[in-house]
This record gives structure tokens, sequence and C-alpha cells, in this order.
């Protein structure tokens, strides 16, 4: 199959597809949802929902991307774009940001990015069969 690695392999490039696919959905989402909130009557208090949303989604389209360029151990593929985008995210938050650190919300966001990456690591298996 074009595009796919060895069976039963770690694919390092399926994971660094998954991670650019997830950055870069992740980025649109978030200047969407600025333009949103700047031109609509939005509440500021919807704000936190919808970056919760396109964490998720970011990794799930990372995970989704992975498991389809891999074709094996896409559990572990998913998991892992997850675990990479946190770990961007948290290294660009702390350039931008460099406030103290909640860990409550830093722990939600790695719940939020690994679920969104191992369920679409599965969906990405299931289209693959």
């Amino acid at each position: 199959m074009r595009g796919h690695e060895e069976k039963g392999s770690f694919s390092l490039s399926a994971v660094g597809q998954g991670i650019f696919g997830a950055a870069s959905f992740v980025l649109g989402f978030t200047l969407l949802t600025a333009a949103l909130f700047y031109f609509a009557p939005l509440p500021e208090r919807l704000l936190p929902y919808f970056a919760s949303s396109g964490l998720f989604l970011g990794s799930f389209v990372g995970g989704v991307l992975a498991a389809r360029r891999a074709a094996s151990k896409v559990l572990l593929h998913g998991l892992t774009v997850g675990t990479a985008l946190f770990i961007l995210l948290w290294f660009t938050s702390l350039v931008f940001y460099p406030g103290p650190v909640v860990t409550a919300h830093l722990l939600k966001k790695l719940f939020l990015l690994l679920l969104g990456g191992a369920l679409g690591s599965t969906l990405g298996a299931t289209l693959l069969s």
C-alpha cells in the first residue's frame, strides 16, 4: 500500500504527519474561533469550551492521520500524537505566557489530547479496514 509503513513497526513519519496535521488544525481552529468571537456577540465565558473543543478535535485529526499512515499499532501512534501535541503546546504556552502553571488545567488538556488521539487513531484504523 502506498504511504503505509512496514506492518508491525512504529512509524515516526506517521507520528510526524499526525502532529503536523493536528497542529495545523488547532492553529486554524484557533484563528476561526478568534474571528468568531471578534465579530459575533458571543459571551467570553464560552471561550474555554471552544479552546477545549479545538484541542480535542485537533488531536483527533492527528490520530486519524497517523493511524492511516502507520496501518499498525494505531493506538500507540494516536497516543503518541496526543502526547507530542501536548508537549508542543505546553512549550509554546511557556514561551508566550510564562506565568504559573495550574496543574488541574494542564491535566485536563493532557486528557483531552490523549483521548482525541486515541479515538482518532481508532477511527483511522476502522477506515483502513
